[in-house]
């Protein structure tokens, strides 16, 4: 994804500071770090994620429900994995 961002004032003073203390190469960069510090506080990805795992596991249960998929017993996958 290809992201256009119009920072001014103390936000890019900011990067700017990054920029200058060595905490990034470029403002680029020291944006990027925020992003990813953003992630590490909130969770976000993993939130995503269990969305959308969440998503696929009811999609696959209305499948297994209409008789379009099925499921396998795990002691039969234990057995065929363990020959």
């Amino acid at each position: 994804m290809h992201s256009v961002v119009n920072l001014g004032g103390k936000m890019d003073s900011i990067l700017e500071e990054a920029v200058r203390q060595g905490l990034a190469k470029t403002k680029q960069e020291a944006l990027r770090m925020g992003i990813l510090m953003l992630d590490r506080q909130y969770n976000l990805l993993e939130k995503l994620e269990d969305e959308a795992d969440l998503s696929d596991a009811r999609k696959i249960s209305k499948l297994v429900e209409a008789g379009k998929m099925r499921t396998i017993p795990w002691e039969t996958v234990k057995k065929k994995l363990l020959k």
